[in-house]
């Protein structure tokens, strides 16, 4: 998915999609997103036969913190209250994922001096089982966070307050016709920062038994507001 620019969250917007291949074992579809007379995003959807033995699934190398025993975006913004502005973006009074950063000092109490962040995400309230729905709500969530390694000089607040963050291209690879966003789903993320203020980041998200479900790529602007 390409976003080509801003989009008003309030508004509706219109999705129209192309048939691009019908194969025997592949097929391809190009999706256009259009807001009034603006188009404000561009994607390539690509969907395959599922085989009857999906193979020996990729696992988490190395145990993780259970997000039960970290603190909420709520117990954050109370503990580090100078820099609640950068988390209050990611939840209100009515927030719809529950997000539990490990190692939230890397984001808070000094600029970021690792370039690999995780963190476990469900939702708040219970999704049905039907169709492709968690897939689509995985989607959804897959850009709910970001690597604060990312942020030049003071971190995740000087992020919010200072830089202009846009995510211009954002790729996603399901691994398994079974996900569950009603559960915990481990995000584990590499950031690398390049140059002209664009990052690239590579995440692989995974299941609470260490199954990995699903990875994306995301290719981020990171500009200051007065450049």
């Amino acid at each position: 998915m390409t976003f080509l620019q801003g989009a008003r969250p309030q508004d509706t917007i219109e999705f129209s999609v192309e048939a691009l291949q019908d194969g025997r074992r592949l097929s391809s579809r190009h999706v256009y997103g259009v807001q009034g007379t603006g188009l404000v995003l561009s994607a390539n959807a690509s969907f395959q036969v599922a085989q009857s033995e999906p193979g020996d699934p990729h696992r988490l190398p190395q145990q993780m913190p259970a997000p039960e025993d970290l603190p909420t975006l709520a117990e954050l913004a109370a503990r580090y209250p100078l820099d609640s502005e950068a988390v209050q973006l990611r939840f209100s009074a009515r927030p719809v994922l529950d997000i539990r950063p490990i190692h939230p000092h890397d984001h808070f109490e000094r600029p970021a001096d690792r370039r690999d962040i995780a963190y476990w995400v469900r939702l708040n309230q219970p999704l049905a089982a039907e169709g492709c729905l968690h897939h689509a709500a995985l989607a959804y969530l897959s850009d709910c966070w970001l690597n604060a390694s990312l942020a030049p000089g003071q971190g995740m607040l000087d992020l919010w307050q200072n830089h202009y963050v846009s995510n211009l291209n954002h790729t996603l690879w399901f691994h398994s016709l079974e996900i569950d966003v009603n559960e915990w789903l481990l995000f584990v993320n590499d950031a690398v920062r390049s140059l002209s203020g664009r990052g690239l980041t590579m995440t692989h998200i995974y299941q609470r038994d260490g199954r990995l479900v699903a990875s994306m790529a995301q290719d981020l602007l990171i500009s200051p507001r007065d450049a």
